[in-house]
C-alpha cells in the first residue's frame, strides 16, 4: 500500500504536466477556430428617407423610420468578419529583432577571501525576438561564461520562452481596433444622416422666415387683414389682396410650425445621438480599464452583454489574454511559493496557465545551482533535479486555492569529499484571500520527507512520507496591505520550517527556523517624504550540530528619504543582517550592520549640468565577523560632476578608515563625446595609505558605435586596495564589451 502511495506522489507531477498540455493544445487550437468566413463586413443598408414627406407629415417621427433599430446585436458573419480582420491567423515565423553582446573581464587580484591572480572572464549574451504564426512572440536567448578561475562555474544556458508581455500588448492591440468596431456598431450609421438633415431643415427654414423682406411681408399682410374695411379699390380688387395676404400668413405660420417640429425632431435625434456616444464611450473606458488586468475579462464582457451585444470570438479572446502565464524551455526561473520552488535555476521546461479560475503550471528540469553556487570545490557538480506540478482553482493574484507537489534531488551540503544528493520530495497547500482590492492574506502549509544522510540525524528521519512529521513540516502567513488614503503600505510575514524539511528554495541548512518580518512604508507631504521601517527576527535553533547553536536576534530597520524638485535628494538608512554557515558541522553566524546617509543634487550652472554626490556610511562589524579588512569601517565620500554638450568633468575624494588603517584617494576625470555617439575618457587616482603610502593610479575608457557594426566599449584601470600588512596591493582591471542590435 505504501509503494502505491508513493509512486501515485511521483507520478502526480507528470499528470499535472499532461494536463497543462492538453490546456495549452486547446488554447493554441482556439486561436485558429475551423469556421467559414464571408466575405467582408456585413452592411447595414441605411433606410431611404423622404424628408418632404417627412417635413409635410409631423406626426411620421424619426424613431419610426430606424432608430428602433440601433441597438440590434452584431450578428455573425460581422462578428467572424471582425475576427477576420483582427485575428488573421497567417502560419508563419518572422524575425523581428535581436542583439548579441560579449564581454571580457580581467583582474589582476582578487579583492575577496579567495586568492587568485589574473582571473579572466568571458561572457557572451544573445537574443532573437521571432513571431510566429502573427500572434506568438517569442524570444531565444543563450548566455555563456568561461573563465580561469575554479572559483567561477563555467557554464552554457539556452532558453526559449513565450514573451508572454508582448503577446498581451499584440491581442490588446488588435482587440481594441475590434472592440471599437463591434461598439461602433451601436450607432446607427443613418442617425448622424438623419440630424444633419433635420438640422439643414431647421436652419434653412429659420433663415428663410427670419428674412427681413419675408418678416416685413408678413408683418404687412398681419396689416392688410386687420385693416381691410380701409383698403382702397374695387370690391374685387380688396378682395384679391386680403385673399394673398391671408396665404402670406397661413404659409408663414405653418412654415414656423415646421421650424418648431423641425427643431423638435432635431433635438430628438441629438438626444439619442449623444446617448448612443456616452454608451459607447463609457463601454471603451470599460475596456480601457480592465484589458490590463488579469480579472478585467468578466468587466468587459459584461459591460458588452448588457449593451446587447455577443460576440463569442471577443469573449473568447479576452478569456485567453492571461492564460498563458508562462512557457520557457530551457534555463528558466520558476517562481511558485517560499515553501515549494522559488529562487533557483531550473534547466527544463517551465508552463504556467490560469483561465477560467482553473490555475495549472509545471517545472521540470536540472537545477542549476550547488550547496555554495559559484565557488567549486574540485570534481563534477552534483546532479541536482526538480520536479514541481500545481493545480488549483482562481486567479494567482486575486483568490485561489493552489495545491503543489515536488519531487527530485537536491545538494543539502558540500565538502571536498561529499558532493552526494538527496531525495526530497513534498507538497504544500496555498490559499490566498482578497480581503479588499489593496489588502490580500496568504497562508501555505508544507510537508517534505527526506532520505537520511550523514549531516541528518537517522533517529528524525521517517522511512516514509508521513503527515505526522513534525520535523519535515513548515508553514507561513503572508499579509500585504496598501491604503492609499493616507498612502500607508504594509507587508509581513511568519515562516515556521521543521529541521529536516526542505524544499527546492535558496540554499537552506537543517535547523527549526521560526522568522517574522513587519515593513511598513508611509509617503508624506506631497510623496516628498518617504519612510520605510521594518522589524525582523529568525530564530536558528539546531540541536544537530556540535555546539547545539542558538540564535534569536531581532533585526530593526529604517530608511527615510526627502525628494522635491529642484532640492537635494536625501536619503538615511540603518540596515543590520547576519549570515549562517555550516563548516566542519560548527555553525558559524556573521553579523553586518550599516549606517548610510546619500546626499545627491542636480543643478544648472549655465549651460552645462551639475551634479554633487555627498556619501557618509558606517559599517558595524568586527574582524571576526569578515575575512576583509574593511571590518568596522567609516567611509566618506564626495564627488562633484559638470556636463557640457561636448565633453564632461568630475572630481570627487574618499576616505575610508577603522583602527588598523586610513585610506585617502583623491580623483579626477575628464570625457569628450564625439559625433554624439562615441566618448573617450580619463582620469588619475592618488591612493594614500597610513599617512605613509602613496600610489598613483589612472584609468580610461572609451566607446565608438559604428555604423553597420556595433557599439564597442572598453575600460580599463590601474588600481590599488589595502591589504594585509598595511600595504596597498596592486588590482588592475580591463574590460571589453562589445553588442550589436538587429532589427
Amino acid at each position: 500500500m505504501h509503494f502505491i502511495y508513493h509512486r501515485i506522489i511521483l507520478l502526480s507531477p507528470y499528470l499535472v504536466l499532461l494536463l497543462v498540455f492538453l490546456a495549452f493544445a486547446l488554447h493554441v487550437s482556439a486561436q485558429f477556430p475551423d469556421t467559414s468566413w464571408k466575405n467582408g463586413l456585413s452592411s447595414q443598408k441605411i433606410k431611404p428617407v423622404n424628408l418632404d414627406s417627412m417635413f409635410r407629415h409631423p406626426d411620421s417621427s424619426f424613431h419610426a423610420v430606424g432608430i428602433k433599430k440601433i441597438h440590434t446585436p452584431v450578428d455573425d458573419s460581422l462578428s467572424e468578419a471582425l475576427f477576420k480582420k483582427y485575428f488573421p491567423g497567417k502560419p508563419a515565423m518572422k524575425f523581428e529583432g535581436g542583439y548579441v553582446n560579449y564581454n571580457f573581464y580581467y583582474r589582476s587580484n582578487l579583492d575577496t577571501p579567495f586568492i587568485q591572480n589574473g582571473v579572466d572572464q568571458n561572457l557572451v549574451n544573445a537574443a532573437a525576438n521571432l513571431l510566429i504564426a502573427d500572434k506568438f512572440p517569442v524570444r531565444v536567448s543563450v548566455a555563456l561564461r568561461r573563465s580561469n578561475s575554479p572559483y567561477f562555474r563555467d557554464y552554457t544556458y539556452v532558453n526559449a520562452e513565450l514573451n508572454t508581455a508582448e503577446m498581451r500588448r499584440m491581442q490588446s492591440d488588435r482587440l481594441r481596433s475590434y472592440f471599437n468596431d463591434m461598439t461602433g456598431q451601436l450607432m446607427d450609421p443613418g442617425l448622424k444622416q438623419w440630424m444633419t438633415a433635420s438640422e439643414n431643415r431647421y436652419k434653412s427654414l429659420s433663415g428663410f422666415l427670419n428674412r427681413p423682406d419675408i418678416v416685413k411681408e408678413f408683418l404687412q399682410s398681419k396689416e392688410t387683414v386687420i385693416h381691410q374695411e380701409d383698403l382702397s379699390g374695387t370690391d374685387e380688387q380688396k378682395d384679391s389682396v386680403v385673399k394673398r395676404a391671408k396665404k402670406v400668413i397661413e404659409l408663414y405660420e405653418h412654415g414656423q410650425l415646421e421650424i418648431k417640429e423641425a427643431e423638435k425632431s432635431y433635438d430628438s435625434l441629438k438626444n439619442e445621438y449623444s446617448k448612443i456616444n456616452r454608451q459607447i464611450q463609457g463601454l471603451r473606458q470599460v475596456f480601457n480599464k480592465n484589458i490590463s488586468s488579469p480579472d478585467g475579462s468578466g468587466e468587459i464582457s459584461r459591460a458588452l452583454h448588457e449593451a446587447n451585444i455577443n460576440d463569442p470570438h471577443f469573449d473568447h479572446l479576452t478569456e485567453n489574454l492571461f492564460a498563458i502565464r508562462t512557457f520557457a524551455i530551457g534555463q528558466t526561473m520558476p517562481n511558485y511559493t517560499p515553501l515549494t520552488v522559488q529562487n533557483i535555476g531550473v534547466n527544463g521546461l517551465n508552463v504556467e496557465y490560469n483561465k477560467n479560475h482553473l490555475y495549472a503550471a509545471f517545472v521540470g528540469g536540472l537545477v542549476n545551482f550547488e550547496a555554495m553556487n559559484f565557488v567549486m570545490t574540485g570534481g563534477s557538480p552534483a546532479k541536482q533535479y526538480v520536479a514541481a506540478g500545481r493545480i488549483g482553482w482562481g486567479t494567482k493574484e486575486g483568490n485561489h486555492l493552489i495545491y503543489t507537489l515536488y519531487d527530485g534531488k537536491k545538494q543539502l551540503f558540500t565538502s571536498l569529499t561529499n558532493n552526494n544528493t538527496t531525495d526530497v520530495l513534498g507538497m504544500s497547500v496555498e490559499a490566498q484571500w482578497m480581503l479588499t482590492k489593496n489588502i490580500r492574506v496568504t497562508a501555505e502549509m508544507a510537508q517534505s520527507a527526506v532520505e537520511a544522510t550523514p549531516y541528518i540525524r537517522t533517529d528524525t528521519v521517517k522511512k516514509k512520507f508521513s503527515l505526522s512529521d513534525k520535523t519535515n513540516q513548515a508553514w507561513s502567513l503572508r499579509m500585504h496591505a496598501y491604503f492609499p488614503a493616507t498612502k500607508t503600505g504594509l507587508d509581513g510575514f511568519y515562516e515556521f520550517q521543521g529541521i529536516n524539511f526542505q524544499c527546492f528554495n535558496a540554499y537552506k541548512v537543517n535547523a527549526n527556523t521560526d522568522a517574522f518580518n513587519i515593513k511598513g512604508d508611509q509617503y508624506l507631504f506631497s510623496n516628498e517624504v518617504h519612510i520605510s521601517a521594518a522589524v525582523q527576527k529568525n530564530d536558528y535553533i539546531n540541536p544537530l550540530v556540535l555546539q547545539n547553536y542558538n540564535s534569536n536576534t531581532v533585526f530593526v530597520t529604517t530608511t527615510a528619504s526627502f525628494h522635491r524638485s529642484y532640492w537635494p535628494m536625501l536619503t538615511v538608512g540603518y540596515i543590520p543582517s547576519s549570515q549562517y554557515s555550516i563548516i566542519n558541522n560548527q555553525t558559524y553566524e556573521s553579523r553586518f550592520q550599516a549606517f548610510n546617509v546619500n546626499l545627491n543634487h542636480s543643478y544648472k550652472i549655465g549651460s552645462a549640468r551639475a551634479i554633487t554626490t555627498l556619501m557618509f556610511n558606517r559599517f558595524y562589524n568586527s574582524l571576526h565577523d569578515s575575512g576583509f579588512v574593511y571590518y568596522n569601517a567609516n567611509n566618506f565620500y564626495a564627488s562633484q560632476n559638470f556636463v557640457f554638450t561636448a565633453y564632461s568633468a568630475n572630481i570627487s575624494v574618499s576616505h575610508t578608515g577603522n583602527p588598523q588603517y586610513s585610506l585617502d584617494v583623491m580623483e579626477g576625470g575628464f570625457s569628450k563625446t564625439i559625433k554624439r555617439t562615441s566618448s573617450i575618457g580619463f582620469g588619475l587616482k592618488l591612493n594614500h595609505l597610513n599617512n605613509d603610502e602613496n600610489k598613483l593610479g589612472y584609468y580610461i575608457n572609451g566607446r565608438a558605435v559604428i555604423k553597420d557594426i556595433g557599439t564597442i566599449n572598453i575600460s580599463g584601470e590601474k588600481s590599488f586596495l589595502p591589504g594585509i600588512g598595511n600595504v596597498l596591493i596592486n588590482s588592475d582591471f580591463v574590460n571589453i564589451g562589445f553588442i550589436r542590435y538587429f532589427k
